[in-house]
């Protein structure tokens, strides 16, 4: 995933090069509750302290039209859409990111999900904000890898991107936990050994209570 042949500058590609950038990369799906950054968007636009945040939208879903719509008629100028990227290239657009987002509906069946975007940014050392309760929000917490806030709550939102925004160490500190959580716990080589161990206590269990052969 991150082994990228030639990583983009996003920023400069985009004329993002002085914007403080919120981001959300995958699926604009009905699952994901993106309505409610823009919500957020909404409030930011005319705040004099909050002007150079921008909200990048990257990727495409059922419900990116009606997004794009909404940012047009609230006329947004803080929000931008992104098509879908390459697999490869993904990781220079979470790089490109000052904080990241992860949401969800505040739905019972999400709260068994592990979204894969959050160890992809956590393998990239970004900061990022889990709107999910349930299992996403017992690991990230568990490696204070970021900040965990209720879902489809765009007071919670705010608060958190204005919280980050106006502190630079707790991001970076964020981030390098999150870096190191990831690899420590979630890496190939990491989770191989594990279940390897694991085979090796059920082979070993069922061998001693196994009966003799005759």
């Amino acid at each position: 995933f991150l082994e990228e042949s030639e990583p983009r500058d996003v920023r400069t590609e985009y004329g993002l090069e002085d914007d403080f950038v919120v981001g959300y990369v995958g699926t604009h799906g009905m699952s994901h509750g993106l309505e409610v950054v823009l919500d957020v968007a909404k409030r930011f636009e005319h705040r004099d302290t909050l002007e150079d945040i921008t909200f990048m939208f990257v990727g495409d879903g059922a419900e990116k039209p009606n997004l794009r719509e909404q940012a047009e008629t609230w006329g947004l100028d803080n929000v931008t859409f992104l098509p879908v990227q390459p697999r490869e290239e993904i990781p220079s657009f979470y790089r490109a990111c000052d904080i990241c987002l992860v949401p969800l509906r505040d739905k019972p069946v999400f709260k068994t999900v592990l979204p894969s975007k959050m160890f992809e940014i956590m393998a990239t050392g970004r900061p990022m904000i889990v709107s999910i309760g349930g299992e996403a929000e017992r690991v990230v917490s568990e490696g204070e890898a970021g900040v965990c806030i209720p879902p489809e709550s765009p007071d919670a939102l705010a608060e958190a991107i204005e919280d980050l925004y106006e502190d630079d160490e707790r991001r970076e500190a964020l981030a390098d936990r999150a870096e190191s959580y990831v690899w420590d716990e979630f890496s190939r080589p990491v989770l191989a050994d594990r279940y390897l161990t694991l085979m090796e206590d059920l082979v070993g269990a069922t061998t001693e209570t196994a009966p003799a052969r005759p």
